[in-house]
């Protein structure tokens, strides 16, 4: 069940970030609460599942003060709610998996499309979405 409702907000959440770039709140704080009591039912102890959510906010909410807003703060609530499913471990990894991703588009843009990327706004949350989503799969059913 918790599967479904995970890639159904991931699916809306990618929708609106393409669309508009930006992540409305009716959708990711109920993600959140959704993502705390998977970790909670998980028995996860409680340090961490407030934690990890902690951690995952405000890595990119500090990207988002020395950036000057150049990463939105629904990127950061997202982040948040995918540390609390994964863990600080895997999140990691779904971070810079997602930045990975991410550069690798705009090298693609660049370089093959000749673009110019210097003032292109990308949307983030669908390579945090996949990456999250590739570490899932890995946690949960390969591990």
């Amino acid at each position: 069940m918790f599967y479904a409702l995970f890639i159904s907000f991931f699916i809306l959440i990618c929708y609106f970030d393409i669309k508009s770039l930006f992540i409305p709140l009716y959708l990711n704080i109920p993600l959140l609460l959704l993502s705390l009591l998977y970790s909670f039912l998980l028995k996860i102890p409680a340090i961490f599942i407030f934690l990890n959510p902690a951690i995952g906010f405000l890595f990119i909410f500090f990207i988002h003060i020395i950036t000057k807003k150049g990463i939105g703060l629904g990127d950061a609530i997202l982040s948040a709610s995918i540390a609390a499913i994964l863990g600080i471990n895997y999140w990691l990894l779904a971070m810079t998996t997602a930045s990975l991703m991410a550069l690798t588009s705009i090298f693609y843009m660049k370089l093959i499309k000749k673009k110019n990327i210097r003032y292109m706004r990308i949307p983030f949350a669908p390579y945090m979405i996949v990456g999250a989503v590739i570490f899932f799969v890995y946690r949960y059913f390969i591990n």
